[in-house]
């Protein structure tokens, strides 16, 4: 692939990630402080439209592999239609009777997943289809994973300020106008530039929809990995979940929720500096170095949340630190994915990327609506009540909802790990540049 081919894949993730940011981030937000419905509820919708949403990832499956020579047209329709809804949803009024608000938004949402489904598998089944050999999915991971954090960068660094320029509240509608107008921009950019698929090494007779799950759940090393991708994507949906509530509420400082959106940079720089770990470590050591930075960095904005909540400079620290251990931890699951579509075409002589890819979009839809559900009934327990100034009781509960929770998610995706890493160690025996070093240290000492 060329390095123009490179950026148009990365950009096209770019601008699909831009909408699935704006839409995810602000949802809940709208729906609690715009439309005024009770958290209960909204944890409701959220999860019983992600949840079956997720399944709908079996249908979408199922449907590309059918199709999969039109991969690529199956994106662009995607993402188009996307478009449309999503500036529908959010534009439902404020002043209609909330029976028909629930209705609406519940209808709207349910819609709009089936389309952010057909696009996003879509996309994530180009990769294997673009990519040649190891180091090429290795470049297109990192691309993809580099530009899906830029975009939540801009989602998260403006998307506050944008929305009380258009009014705050009753801004949601404009402001979905002309993030619409950019992501269009985006795709017709970058469209044209996508290079051709390369062909099937392994061309699978087509399968029934039960026949998939018979696919995703007979395979133990996608099972495996399955589990420690889960718990460790279901610690960070939390964290983003509860984030704009803690930074508003729990420490009242709403303004670096803008300003930690920018650590998202560190996480671009993980995304990056992957490629260089890899020569250095293996796999195992740079998940691990991702759990690490993860749990540190959550760790060190609970406390200073607790004791020192106006010291920025650490708490732009602290948020990097965790930030970094995201952006390896994206890159290692995107990687790994596509090598356990590789091992499972070489052990049983089917190919089925387009599958393998939709059961991990499931489980990332399943965290998402796990997190609406809890996040929702949390705020509750906690005694939350929208726009009015929480209790410090409440505000610690926000806090310790905020951070405590993802902790314990990703020490759970650890021990899942240690099964994956049993199961398959592509790389125990390459040599890294580590290892390089210690063979001629040892030889130097011998």
């Amino acid at each position: 692939m060329t390095k123009k081919q490179i950026l148009a894949f990365g950009m096209l993730g770019f601008s699909k990630d831009l909408l699935l940011c704006f839409s995810g981030g602000l949802l809940m937000l709208y729906l609690t402080d715009s439309l005024q419905l009770a958290t209960t509820l909204v944890g409701g919708i959220l999860f019983f439209n992600r949840f079956f949403d997720a399944f709908s990832d079996v249908l979408a499956a199922y449907l590309l592999e059918k199709f999969s020579e039109y991969l690529k047209k199956c994106y662009l329709i995607g993402i188009i239609s996307s478009l449309i809804v999503f500036m529908a949803l959010f534009s439902v009024n404020s002043y209609m009777p909330k029976p028909l608000i629930v209705v609406a938004v519940c209808v709207l949402y349910f819609i709009l997943d089936i389309f952010y489904t057909m696009m996003d598998v879509s996309y994530w089944s180009l990769l294997p289809r673009f990519s040649t050999d190891d180091d090429t999915r290795a470049h297109l991971s990192s691309v993809a994973t580099f530009f899906s954090s830029f975009a939540a960068l801009i989602c998260f660094t403006s998307a506050l300020p944008l929305l009380h320029l258009f009014g705050g509240n009753r801004g949601f509608s404009s402001l979905t106008l002309v993030i619409a107008f950019l992501v269009a921009s985006f795709v017709l950019l970058a469209y044209p530039h996508l290079p051709n698929l390369q062909p099937r090494a392994i061309v699978s007779k087509s399968v029934s929809p039960k026949e998939i799950f018979q696919v995703l759940l007979s395979n133990k090393l996608f099972f495996a990995y399955a589990l420690y991708f889960f718990f460790f994507q279901l610690s960070f949906e939390w964290m983003n979940a509860y984030n704009i509530y803690y930074f508003k509420y729990s420490i009242n400082r709403e303004y670096f929720y803008s300003i930690y959106a920018f650590t998202i940079l560190a996480q671009l720089f993980g995304a990056g500096f992957y490629l260089k770990l890899n020569q250095y470590l293996s796999k195992q050591g740079i998940f691990y170095l991702s759990a690490a930075l993860s749990v540190l960095g959550m760790s060190g904005l609970f406390a200073l949340g607790q004791i020192l909540p106006s010291n920025i400079p650490l708490l732009f620290l602290f948020a990097s630190i965790k930030q970094i251990g995201s952006g390896l931890f994206m890159v290692t699951a995107t990687h790994d994915l596509s090598l356990v579509i590789e091992v499972n075409e070489s052990e049983t002589g089917k190919n089925f990327p387009a599958i393998l890819t939709a059961g991990k979009l499931l489980l990332a839809k399943l965290s998402t609506s796990v997190t609406a559900l809890g996040s929702g009934f949390g705020l509750h327990l906690a005694g939350y009540v929208s726009n009015q100034e929480q209790t410090p009781h409440t505000a610690f509960l926000i806090s310790l909802q905020t951070f405590g929770v993802p902790i314990v998610f990703i020490i759970i995706s650890l021990a899942c790990y240690s099964a994956f890493k049993r199961l398959y160690q592509h790389d125990k025996n390459k040599p890294t540049k580590m290892d390089l070093f210690s063979e001629s240290y040892e030889k130097f000492l011998g």
